[in-house]
């Protein structure tokens, strides 16, 4: 069977053992102060021991940077770099909806994650403490997720997009050390392969897919929506803010568009800590 794209990567980055939760974010410079300011927050809820961080580096000009995020590292903390091995350079300018860069780097998560997943299992085994937690870079955590990642027969969960339509949304997705996690993103990375840049879609089709197979145990549990919210139930709410934050524990920014607009928002609602 042919490796998946970047799994040879992913097992010289995670040499170590890691922690039995480990973050998976992909940073391109255009993106580089998000990453900073999510890495920031990560120490800010003095989480940096307990979660460790695989950061996948999207072109060469992120590279050094994270290197030197890597080097820095406190004592006790598991902190990796995963280079991607895609050939294609990555499209330069805004990374808005419907641009170049946007669609290139939509079409190669489902195999980054391919390559993690694979890669943590081998060091985590079985065991069903352990989780994988991907997260984009406009995702801010307001409190510790994890506790909300137990129960049912989930072998994943992600944020809905919006409680309208249902839809789950993988820019914050959780995965176990599972088959049926492995089964979900090699689906996922099957549909990508021949419609690239459709990264939400496909993800639901490939999980309603595997939902209606014979025998086949609940695949991506839905999280709440009152408390892993997306850009049109949080900053598009006017008094919504980190500062009084209700139930919300993890806030995504998935419903604006662009850097700037982006920034904008963070800062408005509190959520820039640099």
């Amino acid at each position: 069977m042919r490796l998946p794209l970047l799994l040879i990567t992913y097992a010289a980055a995670i040499s170590a053992a890691p922690p039995l939760c480990v973050a998976v974010v992909a940073c391109s410079m255009h993106y580089r102060d998000f990453f900073d300011n999510w890495a920031a927050q990560l120490g800010n809820l003095g989480l940096e021991k307990e979660i460790g961080v695989v950061a996948i580096a999207e072109d060469a000009d992120i590279v050094d940077h994270l290197q030197q995020w890597r080097k820095s590292a406190p004592p006790g903390t598991y902190r990796r770099v995963a280079q991607s091995k895609n050939k294609q350079p990555l499209a330069r300018g805004e990374l808005g909806f419907y641009t170049d860069g946007f669609a290139q780097l939509m079409s190669r998560r489902a195999r980054h994650l391919i390559g993690a997943h694979a890669a943590l299992r081998r060091q985590w085994g079985d065991d069903p403490r352990a989780r994988l937690i991907f997260t984009d870079l406009d995702v801010f955590w307001l409190r510790d997720p994890r506790p909300y990642f137990t129960g049912g027969d989930c072998a994943a969960w992600a944020q809905t997009q919006h409680r309208e339509k249902g839809l789950l949304n993988p820019g914050f997705l959780v995965l176990t050390p599972t088959d049926a996690a492995s089964k979900l993103l090699r689906a996922w990375a099957a549909l990508l392969a021949k419609e690239p840049g459709r990264n939400l879609p496909l993800f639901n089709r490939a999980h309603q897919a595997l939902q209606r197979a014979p025998l086949f145990k609940p695949v991506t549990c839905a999280l709440d929506s009152e408390v892993f919210v997306s850009a049109k139930r949080s900053f598009f709410r006017r008094r919504w803010s980190a500062r009084d934050p209700g139930a919300v524990v993890v806030a995504h920014a998935n419903w604006i568009d662009g850097h700037d607009a982006k920034y904008k928002a963070f800062v408005e609602k509190g959520l820039w800590v640099l």
